[in-house]
């Protein structure tokens, strides 16, 4: 009976990778992922992380996108317009804090400052941009592994 606990304590630990991980040191936490990301098919984002991302749930990592048109140019959203991100390890784990988005339509740029995770990993990204009743107009995906 007393294996059988050991071997279960042992596989729970193991189970999401190392069991410190998310306790690495900010400077060896990296983006993996490129700037550019389509969203639908004449949209693209720009994703930029200014701190982060990080395996904490009590860290916020800060998180700017820009719109971009198929050419690249900025672009701005209509009025009440939404973007909301979700993200996914495969085993359940997802945000600690989705955060929300606030924006700067003067130059276009949208920033989510609150947003964390429960810990580091090999991420599904989701960024999805609602219109005013909640039609999705478009979903851009990436990886990140931090």
């Amino acid at each position: 009976m007393k294996a059988f606990i050991y071997f279960i304590a042992l596989i729970s630990m193991c189970a999401c990778d190392i069991p410190l991980r998310h306790m690495e040191p900010e400077s060896q936490i990296s983006n993996a992922v490129g700037n550019i990301v389509p969203l639908g098919k004449t949209l693209n984002v720009e994703i930029i992380w200014h701190k982060g991302p990080f395996g904490l749930p009590n860290k916020a990592s800060f998180l700017e996108v820009r719109l971009l048109d198929q050419n690249l140019n900025l672009t701005s959203t209509s009025e009440g317009d939404q973007f909301y991100i979700q993200a996914d390890m495969g085993m359940g784990h997802g945000l600690a804090n989705a955060g929300d988005f606030y924006g700067n339509e003067d130059l276009n740029i949208w920033i989510n400052d609150t947003l964390s995770f429960y810990m580091g990993g090999n991420y599904l990204l989701k960024l999805y941009l609602f219109d005013e009743n909640f039609n999705e107009l478009g979903v851009a995906e990436w990886r990140v592994v931090f």
